[in-house]
Protein backbone atom coordinates (compact mmCIF):
# COMPACT_ATOMS: atom_id res chain seq x y z
CA UNK A 1 0.00 0.00 0.00
CA UNK A 2 1.16 3.51 -0.66
CA UNK A 3 0.16 7.16 -0.62
CA UNK A 4 0.66 9.76 -3.34
CA UNK A 5 2.09 13.20 -2.67
CA UNK A 6 1.68 16.03 -5.16
CA UNK A 7 4.01 18.96 -4.57
CA UNK A 8 3.05 22.14 -6.42
CA UNK A 9 4.85 25.44 -6.60
CA UNK A 10 2.58 28.48 -6.81
CA UNK A 11 1.94 30.12 -10.18
CA UNK A 12 4.09 32.98 -11.45
CA UNK A 13 3.60 36.08 -9.32
CA UNK A 14 3.25 39.71 -10.28
CA UNK A 15 5.91 42.34 -9.60
CA UNK A 16 3.78 45.20 -10.96
CA UNK A 17 3.81 46.88 -7.56
CA UNK A 18 7.45 46.82 -6.37
CA UNK A 19 6.55 48.13 -2.91
CA UNK A 20 3.97 45.40 -2.31
CA UNK A 21 4.82 42.93 0.45
CA UNK A 22 6.08 39.59 -0.88
CA UNK A 23 3.32 37.75 1.01
CA UNK A 24 0.62 39.79 -0.77
CA UNK A 25 1.85 39.47 -4.35
CA UNK A 26 -0.89 38.13 -6.69
CA UNK A 27 -0.50 35.89 -9.70
CA UNK A 28 0.51 37.58 -12.92
CA UNK A 29 -1.05 36.80 -16.30
CA UNK A 30 1.16 33.73 -16.80
CA UNK A 31 0.30 32.45 -13.32
CA UNK A 32 -3.39 32.93 -14.05
CA UNK A 33 -2.94 30.96 -17.29
CA UNK A 34 -0.77 28.14 -15.90
CA UNK A 35 -2.82 27.21 -12.81
CA UNK A 36 -5.93 26.22 -14.82
CA UNK A 37 -3.76 24.26 -17.26
CA UNK A 38 -2.26 22.34 -14.35
CA UNK A 39 -5.76 21.63 -12.96
CA UNK A 40 -6.74 20.21 -16.35
CA UNK A 41 -3.52 18.19 -16.43
CA UNK A 42 -4.33 16.68 -13.02
CA UNK A 43 -7.76 15.67 -14.33
CA UNK A 44 -6.32 14.13 -17.50
CA UNK A 45 -3.73 12.16 -15.55
CA UNK A 46 -6.06 10.87 -12.81
CA UNK A 47 -4.01 12.72 -10.22
CA UNK A 48 -6.61 14.85 -8.47
CA UNK A 49 -5.77 15.12 -4.76
CA UNK A 50 -8.10 14.25 -1.91
CA UNK A 51 -6.84 17.17 0.18
CA UNK A 52 -4.84 20.35 -0.44
CA UNK A 53 -2.54 21.97 2.12
CA UNK A 54 -1.40 25.41 0.99
CA UNK A 55 0.61 28.39 2.08
CA UNK A 56 -1.68 31.29 2.92
CA UNK A 57 0.38 33.73 0.83
CA UNK A 58 -1.75 35.30 -1.90
CA UNK A 59 -0.05 33.66 -4.91
CA UNK A 60 -0.03 30.17 -3.37
CA UNK A 61 -3.60 30.40 -2.11
CA UNK A 62 -4.81 31.64 -5.52
CA UNK A 63 -3.03 28.72 -7.20
CA UNK A 64 -4.53 26.20 -4.75
CA UNK A 65 -8.03 27.65 -5.15
CA UNK A 66 -7.73 27.35 -8.92
CA UNK A 67 -6.85 23.66 -8.54
CA UNK A 68 -9.77 23.32 -6.12
CA UNK A 69 -12.28 24.89 -8.49
CA UNK A 70 -11.10 23.64 -11.90
CA UNK A 71 -10.05 20.06 -11.20
CA UNK A 72 -12.33 17.25 -10.06
CA UNK A 73 -11.18 17.99 -6.50
CA UNK A 74 -13.85 17.16 -3.92
CA UNK A 75 -11.85 17.33 -0.69
CA UNK A 76 -10.93 20.11 1.68
CA UNK A 77 -8.40 22.90 1.26
CA UNK A 78 -6.44 24.08 4.31
CA UNK A 79 -4.32 27.25 4.56
CA UNK A 80 -1.19 27.34 6.74
CA UNK A 81 1.00 30.33 7.53
CA UNK A 82 3.95 28.03 8.29
CA UNK A 83 4.04 26.96 4.63
CA UNK A 84 4.87 30.51 3.55
CA UNK A 85 8.56 30.02 2.76
CA UNK A 86 8.34 26.75 4.71
CA UNK A 87 11.07 24.16 5.01
CA UNK A 88 10.53 20.45 4.23
CA UNK A 89 9.97 19.70 7.92
CA UNK A 90 7.04 22.16 7.99
CA UNK A 91 5.30 20.32 5.15
CA UNK A 92 6.04 16.89 6.59
CA UNK A 93 4.70 17.81 10.04
CA UNK A 94 1.37 18.84 8.49
CA UNK A 95 1.21 15.79 6.21
CA UNK A 96 1.85 13.51 9.21
CA UNK A 97 -1.45 14.75 10.72
CA UNK A 98 -3.59 13.69 7.74
CA UNK A 99 -6.32 11.11 8.00
CA UNK A 100 -5.20 7.81 6.50
CA UNK A 101 -8.33 7.73 4.33
CA UNK A 102 -6.60 10.36 2.17
CA UNK A 103 -4.78 8.53 -0.61
CA UNK A 104 -3.44 11.55 -2.51
CA UNK A 105 -2.42 14.81 -0.83
CA UNK A 106 -1.24 18.00 -2.47
CA UNK A 107 0.89 20.73 -0.94
CA UNK A 108 1.13 24.14 -2.59
CA UNK A 109 3.93 26.44 -1.58
CA UNK A 110 7.18 28.15 -2.42
CA UNK A 111 10.71 27.44 -3.45
CA UNK A 112 13.32 26.56 -2.37
CA UNK A 113 11.48 24.60 0.27
CA UNK A 114 9.56 22.56 -2.30
CA UNK A 115 12.62 21.45 -4.26
CA UNK A 116 14.21 20.44 -0.97
CA UNK A 117 11.03 18.58 0.02
CA UNK A 118 11.17 16.54 -3.20
CA UNK A 119 14.80 15.76 -2.52
CA UNK A 120 14.11 14.95 1.15
CA UNK A 121 11.45 12.31 0.41
CA UNK A 122 12.92 10.85 -2.81
CA UNK A 123 16.67 11.45 -2.72
CA UNK A 124 16.32 13.07 -6.17
CA UNK A 125 16.56 16.72 -7.14
CA UNK A 126 13.77 18.16 -9.28
CA UNK A 127 13.67 21.67 -10.68
CA UNK A 128 10.33 23.23 -9.78
CA UNK A 129 9.56 26.34 -11.83
CA UNK A 130 6.35 28.20 -11.04
CA UNK A 131 3.19 26.06 -11.28
CA UNK A 132 5.18 22.81 -11.59
CA UNK A 133 3.85 19.69 -9.91
CA UNK A 134 5.95 16.76 -8.70
CA UNK A 135 4.15 13.43 -8.26
CA UNK A 136 5.67 11.12 -5.66
CA UNK A 137 4.78 7.60 -4.61
CA UNK A 138 5.33 7.06 -0.88
CA UNK A 139 5.55 3.47 0.32
CA UNK A 140 3.59 4.19 3.48
CA UNK A 141 0.24 3.03 4.80
CA UNK A 142 -0.15 5.83 7.34
CA UNK A 143 0.57 9.52 6.89
CA UNK A 144 1.92 9.54 10.45
CA UNK A 145 5.09 7.89 9.13
CA UNK A 146 5.74 10.37 6.28
CA UNK A 147 8.42 12.27 8.24
CA UNK A 148 10.72 9.23 8.07
CA UNK A 149 10.35 8.65 4.31
CA UNK A 150 13.55 9.03 2.30
CA UNK A 151 12.86 6.46 -0.41
CA UNK A 152 9.77 7.86 -2.09
CA UNK A 153 9.67 7.38 -5.84
CA UNK A 154 9.54 10.50 -8.00
CA UNK A 155 7.03 9.43 -10.64
CA UNK A 156 6.99 12.61 -12.69
CA UNK A 157 7.40 16.36 -12.67
CA UNK A 158 4.88 18.29 -14.74
CA UNK A 159 6.06 21.75 -15.76
CA UNK A 160 3.73 24.20 -17.53
CA UNK A 161 6.14 24.85 -20.41
CA UNK A 162 6.48 21.12 -21.10
CA UNK A 163 2.72 20.69 -20.88
CA UNK A 164 2.29 23.62 -23.28
CA UNK A 165 4.63 21.86 -25.71
CA UNK A 166 2.69 18.61 -25.34
CA UNK A 167 -0.69 20.33 -25.80
CA UNK A 168 0.67 22.12 -28.87
CA UNK A 169 1.97 18.86 -30.35
CA UNK A 170 -1.43 17.18 -29.99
Amino acid sequence: MSKTLLIMRHGKSSWDEPDQADFDRPLNRRGERDAPRMAAWLNQNDSVPGIILTSNANRALSTAKTIQSLSRFEGELFEYKQLYLGEPADYLRLLARLDDQVETAMVVGHNHGLEHLVERVTGQWATMPTAAIAKIDLKIERWLTVESVTDGKLLDVWRPKEIDDEFNAS
